[in-house]
C-alpha cells in the first residue's frame, strides 16, 4: 500500500510539472514569409529567446517547421498568464504614450515638458516605480544589454543612441518597430520608426530593465 501511494505521488508531480510547463509554451508552424523577427514580435518575445527555445544556431528558418513559442493565453484561454514582463512593458508604453504631444524642453523632467532622458526617467517611474539615473550616459548603464540589433528587442526595453562613440539619446521600445521618445523642440514627445533613416544608424544597443 505504501509503495503504491509513492507511486501515485510521484505520477501526480510528474504530471502536473508537465501542465506546468505546457501552459509556458505552445508551437507554431512557420508559414510562407514569416521571418523569426515577425514570429517574435507575434508573441511579444525577441529572436535570440526564439533561437534559446528551438536551439537554433541562426535565425534560418523554412515553411512548415514547428517552433515552440511562448503562450500567451492560459489554460482558460484568455491572456490572464500574460507573462510579468508584459505586462510591465505595457504599463511603460501605455504611461509614455499619454505625453504624446508635449514639448522638448533641455533639462525638462515633466509633466509638461521634457527631454530625452527626462521623459524616460519620467515614464519608468510614474508607470512601474522604475527609478533611472537623470542623465541618457548614465540611464545607458543599467539593465542588461540586448546588443546592436533592432532583432533583439522587445517592448518596454530602453534604447540608446551613440555619434561619435558617446550617448546622446534614449527612447523608449513600443514594438513592431516603433519607439517612443522627446526628440526635439520641432517633434516634442513622438512616436518613431526605429528604421528611421537618422536614428537606425545612430543606434547603439538595447537596455532591458525588467
Amino acid at each position: 500500500m505504501k509503495k503504491k501511494c509513492i507511486l501515485a505521488l510521484g505520477t501526480l508531480i510528474v504530471t502536473s510539472f508537465l501542465s506546468v510547463g505546457q501552459a509556458f509554451a505552445a508551437t507554431y508552424t512557420v508559414q510562407k514569409g514569416d521571418t523569426l523577427y515577425s514570429i517574435s514580435k507575434k508573441y511579444n518575445t525577441s529572436v535570440s529567446e526564439l533561437q534559446k527555445l528551438n536551439k537554433l544556431n541562426s535565425t534560418t528558418i523554412r515553411v512548415g517547421q514547428k517552433l515552440t513559442v511562448p503562450d500567451q493565453k492560459g489554460s482558460n484561454g484568455s491572456s490572464s498568464s500574460q507573462s510579468s514582463w508584459s505586462v510591465k512593458a505595457d504599463k511603460v508604453i501605455n504611461e509614455a504614450k499619454k505625453h504624446v504631444g508635449k514639448k522638448y524642453r533641455y533639462g525638462g523632467t515633466g509633466p509638461s515638458s521634457f527631454d530625452c532622458s527626462g521623459f524616460t526617467q519620467y515614464v519608468y517611474k510614474n508607470s512601474i516605480g522604475y527609478s533611472l539615473p537623470r542623465v541618457s550616459s548614465d540611464q545607458a548603464k543599467r539593465g542588461k544589454s540586448t546588443g546592436k540589433s533592432l532583432s533583439n528587442l522587445r517592448k518596454g526595453d530602453l534604447m540608446v543612441f551613440k555619434e561619435n562613440g558617446r550617448v546622446f539619446h534614449v527612447a523608449i521600445y513600443m514594438g513592431n518597430g516603433k519607439m517612443i521618445h522627446a526628440a526635439s523642440s520641432k517633434t516634442g514627445v513622438s512616436i518613431a520608426d526605429v528604421n528611421n533613416v537618422y536614428w537606425k544608424p545612430r543606434f547603439a544597443e538595447g537596455r532591458r530593465l525588467f
